[in-house]
């Protein structure tokens, strides 16, 4: 089954066409006060090979993904990582970072202040990530070899083990059979070679 595509979700009174206009060459839409800082953090983002695009709305939307909707729309059409930023929202896109990475540094950017939000959301793309698969395999590695050394070590141990066990055996076989009570020839003289009683005239055994 095809799945329906639904349509983006942008906020309310929001042009895309106007801020696209109005962003021109600076790459930045915003209020004029932090429209500035804002420009720098663009041009400290290309020095990290990073085209960045900001977008920054006076109000906050009815739902957080409208910005991040409108981050899409927005670099759909003009290409690169685009910002989007409400007073305590935002959202983001980019065709070249992923998007963990991407969230990951949006997450940062609930500071209140478009400038210092857009200057942390910058440092963090400009870090390497982590090469969590490297890392996995690695430990997948050392999992392996501690379970093939265990496993060596305790066969190796029940085979040393084994000899002992055998000789241990012998020892108390030998111990039982020198410790085994008389048979029937060592257990007193014969019943046969015992003299038989005298009996006395009235039939009384005579004591001895």
């Amino acid at each position: 089954m095809t799945p329906v595509l639904m349509p983006a979700s942008l906020p309310s009174g929001v042009d895309v066409d106007a801020i696209l206009a109005a962003a021109g060459t600076s790459h930045v839409y915003a209020p004029a006060a932090d429209a500035p800082g804002l420009q720098q953090m663009v041009q400290k983002a290309a020095g990290e090979g990073i085209n960045l695009r900001i977008v920054v709305l006076e109000r906050d939307p009815a739902a957080e993904e409208q910005l991040r909707d409108l981050a899409t729309t927005v670099g759909k059409q003009e290409g690169g990582t685009v910002l989007v930023m409400s007073p305590h929202l935002s959202g983001t896109y980019s065709d070249s970072i992923d998007r963990f990475q991407l969230e990951s540094a949006q997450h940062l950017t609930h500071t209140g202040s478009p400038v210092t939000s857009a200057e942390i959301f910058v440092d963090k793309l400009g870090k390497p990530p982590l090469p969590w698969t490297g890392f996995t395999v690695a430990l997948l590695v050392v999992v392996a070899l501690a379970i093939a050394v265990g496993t060596w070590l305790n066969v190796r141990r029940h085979r040393l083990a084994a000899p002992v066990d055998d000789a241990g055996v012998a020892a108390k076989t030998t111990d039982r059979t020198e410790t085994e009570p008389a048979g029937p020839e060592q257990a007193g003289p014969d019943v046969a070679e015992m003299e038989p009683a005298t009996l006395p005239s009235d039939g009384e055994p005579i004591a001895r």
